[in-house]
């Protein structure tokens, strides 16, 4: 059984040390965060409930739990997450007895965007503080899914984030900065159809199914370290995005036994959520939150441990780590400083490194928040691509899970040996477009090194 395999002192301090290298800074980072600029390019208009009947867009409960004892970072939080309509009402879960929260911190700030668009705003003092997120989502919430989060950080990536989501809403989302994003694509277990899970923390930013949490707060017999917990307990492989956030000290977390798999089963899936994680092709969040970068090549989508996870073949979490040391993936140091984001940072000296040689049909590409009339994509390159002639093939979607081919042209005055641009002439009458895709007609033979996108007069 799983969460047997977990028990040993190796496991906990594994999970410790991926907290302390997520803890690097002293100071919380909200300080440095708040003055950043976000607005979200959802509007209120699009969470009426007129407007969702017609959008399906989905409405969200926030439960953000109040780590710090500086009031400032919970009241920076909540002020970052009122510029997010989609977020229809905020729970606070206050840890600190003897520092009770009152609404009159906040009240300076608009619970009121527009005529019939309120967010309502309640603070609990829980009984339980390690259950606190998933008992008030699961007894509070008004709507059908919930975002968790601490008050260290800002989640500066909310309207990417929640554009994946809105695609698959049964799965579970969450951030990771890239230092850990290895742990998370190494930590995936499977054992035929009975078991198939990840690793997540939603400290960061995450959302849930509400009916999930419900069942787990229903059926859970243990409350400590009940995030890692409700991951394993869920049975799914959450989707991550390799986010850059940072975040100062967090209260220490391990992991406990689960002994309940019986009572549980019946509410866990019998096979793996779609998609599987090698067609989890959103990866980053751009800097400006406008855009998602996507690609087919991660170089752990193609790896798999040949072997089934149970205690006869693996003995503990060391032994299963030890399996990957021969495989052809890159160390958690190569990965960070080559991360996904790095595509799309607005920052042409950093670079995302493919790692693997993209192959025919391999793609890289952008999800937009919302549509975008663009005919003009600039890829800026680390390093020229030999016999880059016809290269490409386009392809456009003007809404979720619908691809149009695009006949595209060179721009010669805006190509050189380090930059390709692409003009779309047609994409088969698709004129405002959610998500492109740009993929390999041929075999590569060397990675390739993409350090940002121009499209039209927006620089990504």
């Amino acid at each position: 059984m799983f969460m047997g395999l977990i028990q040993p002192e190796y496991a906990m301090d594994r999970f410790q040390a991926i907290v302390d290298r997520e803890s690097e800074i002293d100071a919380p980072s909200w300080s440095a965060q708040h003055t950043t600029e976000r607005q979200s390019l959802y509007t209120p208009s699009m969470f009426i409930p007129e407007a969702v009947e017609e959008n399906h867009y989905i409405p969200v409960t926030a439960v953000i739990n109040r780590i710090s004892q500086d009031e400032q970072a919970i009241y920076h939080t909540i002020k970052h997450i009122l510029k997010y309509p989609f977020i229809k009402e905020i729970y606070i879960n206050n840890q600190f007895r003897r520092r009770p929260l009152s609404e009159e911190l906040f009240q300076d700030l608009t619970f009121n965007r527009s005529k019939h668009d309120h967010t309502t705003l309640h603070i609990i003092q829980p009984d339980n503080y390690d259950m606190a997120r998933f008992s008030t989502c699961a007894h509070n919430a008004t709507y059908s899914h919930c975002y968790f989060q601490d008050d260290l950080a800002l989640n500066l990536y909310m309207d990417t984030q929640y554009t994946n989501f809105i695609k698959y809403p049964s799965l579970i989302h969450a951030n990771a900065r890239p230092s850990t994003y290895v742990d998370h694509q190494k930590w995936r277990f499977q054992r035929g159809n009975d078991l198939h899970v990840g690793y997540a923390q939603f400290r960061y930013g995450a959302i849930v199914e509400k009916s999930l949490v419900q069942a787990f707060v229903d059926t859970q017999t243990v409350g400590h370290h009940a995030d890692i917990n409700f991951v394993i307990w869920s049975n799914q492989y959450p989707w991550i995005l390799a986010n850059p956030l940072t975040v100062g000290d967090e209260l220490a977390t391990a992991v406990d036994p689960i002994n309940n798999r019986n009572a549980v089963q019946r509410y866990m899936p019998q096979e793996a959520s779609s998609p599987q994680p090698a067609e989890r092709y959103d990866r980053a969040s751009c800097a400006n939150d406008h855009c998602l970068f996507t690609t087919s090549m991660s170089p752990y989508d193609s790896i798999s441990v040949d072997r089934e996870f149970n205690t006869e073949n693996i003995t503990s979490i060391q032994h299963w780590e030890t399996l990957y040391q021969d495989m052809d993936v890159p160390s958690p140091d190569a990965f960070t400083a080559n991360s996904f984001h790095y595509a799309v940072d607005n920052n042409p000296r950093t670079c995302w490194n493919s790692y693997a040689y993209p192959k025919e049909d391999d793609f890289i590409g952008l999800h937009m928040v919302g549509t975008i009339q663009a005919k003009r994509i600039i890829i800026h390159l680390r390093r020229p691509i030999q016999d880059a002639d016809d290269l490409f093939k386009v392809t456009v979607s003007p809404r979720i899970f619908e691809w149009r081919d695009c006949k595209v042209s060179r721009i010669p005055e805006y190509q050189n040996s380090q930059r390709i641009a692409l003009h779309l002439d047609d994409c088969a009458g698709v004129k405002a477009w959610n998500s492109v895709r740009i993929a390999f007609t041929k075999d590569l033979e060397e990675p390739i090194e993409i350090c940002g996108f121009d499209v039209d007069n927006m620089i990504i």
